[in-house]
């Protein structure tokens, strides 16, 4: 065993940090995945690793990968996953390492990131073994593993996208008690895959106890979530392969762009002597130190040239006005394209289109969305399943229609007699946007008499507030139609001093 200091372990995080820059650097023009782990009918997990590193770093460090994989999660995750047949207080739901790892908000955002950089989501399930489950006895646990651990993949010999065990290498960190150091062990295991039980029931046979010399877990197993794979792949692509070049582009353009700009605003002024030996007079007195600002320092502006006869001081012209930064939207359209997302999204920038376009996404990339949410269904069935449960996972619509044309279209409904009460009025309580609703349970005929009765006294109060109105305007019309109200002659009578008139005259 050896041991790590703090500053060594601070050593290699810097250095690993390092290596992330370097890679979105070295990222070329060529193909990824050609070379000697490339086999012509599927891309080697060390090539998908490849591609990891880079993304990873990508969503890290490059604003344009890390917003385009946000927004795809919050389209794919925005309204959170529900279960049923579960109750919300079972185990599974409560435990603390499963809600961190599986079940939480950010747990989810961070399942879908894995997706995108790593094309591969796995997760070692606790709970049952091969050899014997008790749902009262073992508690479901579980925990996550990056794709950077997985190191061997073992197949059904006749059809390798049935994978049958998936080796874990990592190592493993543990604090001496004795020393209070921090001591490490490397460590390898193959874990079976949920596809490998199934196989041993249908055959009846018993999981072997080692590959070669490498112990196979007992009462864990892998579950794996791919995606973009073909056929014949047994890992699948990271969401953000496609998008990686053209991240690089808009880079690029974007820095040779403040580049121009940078260097046009090098020089501001151009001073002509009258003869060639005033030039270097002439330049003294152009680079004099600006004025004073009031506290010490030198002023940006106000500096004044002091030139002799005959010499002359121009600006030049705005040539900076010829860098089109948004000539670099193609290049961002592509990255958006490739993470299936609008690019008004993936720039912030609305005026791209017109509002209702720029906040909704458009038939094709709403399937995509749809598709993700269907495949991470799957998942949590197989994983449900393994736990000895069933349990329904469903998604809410991604986008919903405006309250107004919900209320419309559960109207309509309700005259085909195809829908229960309870069903309508959860609708109109979701669309209405009622959080604290008394029950879930239609109002009975005494709780709507009861409310009748409210409605009408409150319509009486109404009227009655109403009338009391209606009889202090009355009083106040009466009293403007007084005699000695706005007349002129009448006031004039009664010995007023300051005559008012309607503008007739009296007349």
């Amino acid at each position: 065993m050896t041991t790590i200091d703090d500053e060594e372990r601070q050593d290699l995080y810097e250095s690993a940090f390092a290596d992330a820059i370097l890679r979105l650097e070295d990222v070329g023009w060529n193909r990824l995945g050609i070379g000697s782990d490339f086999e012509a009918d599927e891309l080697s997990l060390n090539s998908v690793k490849e591609i990891s590193a880079t993304t990873r770093g990508l969503v890290a460090l490059n604003p344009l990968a890390k917003r385009g994989v946000s927004v795809r999660t919050s389209y794919v995750w925005g309204k959170g996953i529900e279960f049923k047949g579960i109750e919300l207080t079972d185990p599974i739901l409560t435990d603390p390492l499963l809600r961190t790892t599986l079940f939480s908000t950010d747990a989810r955002s961070e399942m879908e990131k894995a997706l995108a950089t790593d094309g591969n989501f796995y997760f070692i399930a606790k709970g049952k073994s091969q050899r014997r489950y008790d749902a009262g006895k073992v508690r479901p646990s579980g925990f996550r593993v990056p794709i950077s651990e997985i190191e061997a993949i073992v197949a059904n010999p006749d059809n390798r996208e049935e994978v049958w065990f998936y080796r874990r290498d990592w190592v493993r960190h543990a604090y001496n008690n004795a020393t209070g150091q921090e001591e490490t062990k490397n460590m390898k295991m193959f874990y079976p895959t949920d596809l490998y039980l199934e196989f041993l029931s249908r055959n009846s046979k018993r999981m072997p106890n080692k590959i070669g010399d490498i112990l196979i877990a007992k009462d864990e197993v892998i579950f794996v979530h791919s995606v973009n794979k073909q056929v014949g792949w047994r890992v699948g692509m990271p969401d953000l392969t496609p998008a990686i070049f053209w991240i690089r582009a808009h880079k690029e353009f974007l820095e040779d762009q403040a580049k121009l700009v940078k260097s046009y605003s090098r020089y501001t002024w151009k001073a002509t002597a009258v003869a060639p030996r005033g030039v270097s007079a002439t330049a003294a007195s152009v680079a004099q130190p600006a004025a004073s600002d009031g506290a010490g320092g030198r002023a940006d502006v106000g500096a004044t040239a002091v030139m002799s006869q005959g010499a002359n001081l121009q600006s030049i012209g705005r040539t900076g006005g010829s860098v089109d930064f948004s000539a670099g939207l193609p290049l961002a359209g592509y990255v958006a394209s490739a993470l299936e997302i609008p690019l008004t999204d993936l720039t912030s920038d609305s005026s791209l289109s017109n509002r209702s376009a720029a906040e909704s996404l458009s038939e094709s990339k709403l399937a995509a969305m749809i598709q993700r949410q269907n495949s991470w269904v799957a998942f949590y069935e197989r994983l449900f399943k393994f736990w000895g449960k069933n349990v329904t996972p469903y998604f809410e619509r991604i986008e919903e229609e405006s309250p107004v044309k919900q209320i419309q279209g559960v109207t309509a409904a309700m005259t085909s007699n195809v829908l229960y009460p309870e069903e309508v009025r959860a609708v109109l309580v979701k669309a209405l946007g009622i959080q604290d609703a008394h029950s879930d349970k239609l109002p009975t005929e005494k709780d709507l008499g009861l409310l009748i009765l409210a409605a009408k006294q409150a319509e009486k109060q109404a009227d009655k507030a109403a009338a009391v109105q209606k009889s202090a305007l009355s009083q106040k019309n009466k009293a403007q139609g007084d005699a000695s109200y706005g007349d002129n002659s009448n006031r004039a009578d009664a010995g007023g001093q300051h005559a008012y008139t309607d503008g007739n005259d009296g007349r």
